[in-house]
């Protein structure tokens, strides 16, 4: 195996390494990059996940933590296709375009038009935050805070230190449901009526105050392309492009 690989997985498995090392758990070889401990050569940042998962017991709350990491840096990695990437780049400068033209039209006339969570985007749940409470070598804090949403956003540019183009966000509990009830091509008011319906509302100045809660957050995922105005050919283009594991990924955390 390559140096130059081998540098590439020390990296999209940073965290994992780091929390390996602060929770006290030593996976065999977590640091071995030998071609005889990476089973599939053909795709060797699956082969090296699937030859460290084994180690984790089952049933065990440290250990299922540093699975679902190993998981979830398995899923970016996985989403990172370089053949992909001059034309990802060409359609995200598109809907850079788009999000201009989003942007200037009323929220009236917004609420009217049909939209869709950007296909370059994925959303994931995760039960502890990992994000941001990591150093190089180790995690400042491991605490379970209760459910943590985030993004995987693909674009065209890559970026040498990370050695991906897939940007990581976090969300707001309320922009993940958002986000969910917009996987499919609706109309922008629909989503707006079946979002509110999970809030309890006693008054005007109440409902008031959400709807320009909304229309803030609406305006924030608009402007971050995680919505985007569906138009049929731009949206089957979009999705032919991006590549999503998330199913594998689930079944991975899970078993």
């Amino acid at each position: 195996m390559s140096q130059d690989l081998i540098g590439k997985l020390k990296i999209y498995y940073s965290r994992s390494i780091a929390l390996s090392k602060t929770l006290g758990i030593f996976i065999p070889d977590l640091l071995d990059f030998h071609d005889s401990e990476i089973k599939d050569e053909n795709n060797p940042i699956k082969g090296y996940y699937k030859s460290k998962i084994t180690y984790l017991k089952k049933n065990d709350p440290k250990h299922n933590m540093l699975k679902e990491l190993l998981s979830i840096e398995f899923e970016k990695a996985q989403l990172y296709t370089p053949s992909n990437l001059d034309k990802i780049k060409e359609n995200d400068v598109k809907l850079n375009i788009q999000r201009e033209e989003i942007l200037s039209i009323s929220y009236d006339e917004l609420c009217n038009k049909k939209i869709v969570q950007n296909p370059f985007v994925n959303t994931y749940e995760s039960s502890w935050e990992f994000i941001n409470n990591a150093t190089e070598k180790k995690f400042s804090t491991i605490e379970m805070k209760g459910d943590y949403y985030f993004v995987f956003q693909l674009t065209g540019m890559f970026d040498r230190e990370t050695q991906t183009s897939i940007l990581e966000f976090p969300l707001h509990k309320l922009e993940y449901y958002f986000l969910q009830l917009s996987e499919t091509p609706v109309v922008l008011l629909e989503v707006i009526n079946e979002f509110k319906k999970v809030f309890d509302i006693n008054d005007l100045k109440e409902e008031n105050t959400l709807n320009n809660e909304i229309k803030t957050m609406i305006r924030k995922l608009l402007f971050r392309k995680f919505l985007i105005f569906y138009k049929e050919e731009e949206y089957s283009i979009l999705k032919n492009l991006s590549f999503t594991t998330k199913t594998f990924l689930l079944f991975l955390i899970n078993n």
